[in-house]
């Protein structure tokens, strides 16, 4: 008996001694537990969200891993956008480094990296979430300790965005400057049909589908059947005058044609993340697929020609928008040879009036669609735009035009009238 008393008594002396250490130090404590969970839940009753942030919506970095998790749920039946910011910020660490990034589920916003911001920023814009899905976010801090005396803090903010009250929505400003033409015509804004749904190009000498974004001038390649915005570039870029793919590794001329594989495309995204990674917001991220089927000659005396030489080459000039190949993913990529055709180019004769031709482009202008592979002497060949606007192909290894190609997000509010004097603004 003496023994369980002791026994008992031990553990009251050891939670009495444990109780009296979180009392001295239960700031410390909750500081702790604080920066790594945050504080208790909020939940937040929007007009078409409810937001709940599961560890409070207060920022108060310390040291090491800060977490914060929050999720944002749809509650109507229509899709609805919001923006993600951060307010009420105080950034005084003195030059620290302090990184912050968001992770999302069900296509929520993503940010990879970025230094934490010191004044109030829009992090998002326009946010699309699908009728009553829900959103779940994870927000991380890394970074250096704070000295004594420094202080990072923020609120995470969200609103409402209602996209619905734009007034000039970019696709649907086109297509109400232009009159939409059949298939048959030979110049304008042409209706076509895309994965079943509506795609509208332009071809031939067309005079009002200019752009002006980004301090760069762009020509309307079409409008997607996702309803996305295709642009070109309308100019020749001095760091962009590459070969499309000069790799010594790769290992089949399959794996060398594919976008990805380029060492053109890590010049392009270069260039994007230069020049256009602060409009993330409004260039979708697309698929570019590189068709890598075999034309019907197949493979003779060695030389393999692809299936655009069917489309376009021999004559039959049928061009298509839906094509099988490998995917690569991105948010800038190269016109193909068959939006070259769609846009009224061809392989027997140059076309210096359409107006992807530009006089002061010198270099023959690099698509993403393979023409031959030769396996005598390992030449691999894509289609190109020739400076004089004939449809071509050259060595893969010679250098040639990069001219970006980006889609921008049908709904983005733009002015003017596409013309060279009143380009497209987007705002």
């Amino acid at each position: 008996m003496k023994f369980k008393y002791k026994m008992i008594l031990s553990i009251i002396l050891l939670l009495l001694t444990f109780s009296i250490y979180i009392c001295f130090n239960y700031r410390e404590f909750i500081n702790t537990i604080g920066n790594i969970f945050g504080d208790k839940s909020i939940v937040l009753a929007l007009d078409d969200l409810s937001v709940n942030f599961l560890t409070g919506d207060e920022i108060s970095y310390e040291k090491g891993e800060y977490i914060k998790e929050f999720s944002v749920s749809n509650v109507t039946d229509n899709d609805v956008y919001y923006d993600l910011s951060l307010i009420n910020i105080i950034n005084n660490t003195n030059g620290k480094e302090i990184r912050v990034e968001f992770s999302s589920t069900n296509e929520g916003f993503n940010l990879k990296d970025k230094e934490f911001p010191v004044d109030d920023e829009e992090i998002a814009k326009s946010v699309k979430i699908a009728p009553h899905d829900t959103q779940r976010y994870t927000l991380k801090i890394t970074g250096d300790t704070l000295d004594k005396g420094e202080i990072l803090s923020a609120k995470i903010y969200i609103s409402v965005n209602d996209r619905a009250v734009v007034e000039n929505p970019f696709a649907i400003l086109i297509k109400k400057n232009n009159d939409v033409k059949g298939e048959d015509s030979e110049s304008g804004l042409i209706k076509g049909i895309e994965d079943a749904k509506d795609t509208y190009y332009f071809k031939g000498n067309v005079t009002n589908n200019y752009v002006s974004f980004a301090a760069y001038n762009w020509r309307i390649v079409r409008i997607t059947g996702d309803n996305n915005v295709k642009l070109i570039l309308d100019e020749d870029l001095a760091d962009l005058i590459k070969p499309y793919n000069d790799s010594e590794t790769y290992n089949s001329a399959s794996e060398a044609m594919t976008l990805s594989n380029a060492t053109g495309y890590k010049d392009l995204t270069d260039w994007y993340n230069a020049n256009l990674s602060s409009y993330d917001d409004i260039i979708d991220e697309v698929k570019y697929n590189t068709d890598v089927a075999y034309s019907s000659s197949g493979n003779v005396n060695g030389l393999v020609k692809y299936s655009v030489l069917d489309r376009i080459f021999d004559g039959n000039n049928k061009p298509v928008f839906n094509r099988s190949g490998v995917a690569t993913v991105s948010k800038i990529g190269l016109i193909s040879a068959d939006e070259l055709a769609l846009a009224g180019l061809n392989s027997k004769s140059d076309n210096e009036s359409n107006y992807l031709y530009n006089e002061n482009i010198v270099n023959n202008t690099f698509t993403y669609t393979p023409y031959s592979y030769s396996e005598t002497n390992g030449v691999i060949n894509m289609v190109v735009m020739m400076s004089n606007g004939k449809i071509n192909y050259q060595s893969i290894k010679d250098k040639g035009s990069l001219r970006p190609v980006i889609e921008i997000n049908a709904n983005v509010n733009v002015k003017g009238t596409g013309t060279k004097d009143d380009p497209y603004v987007l705002n």
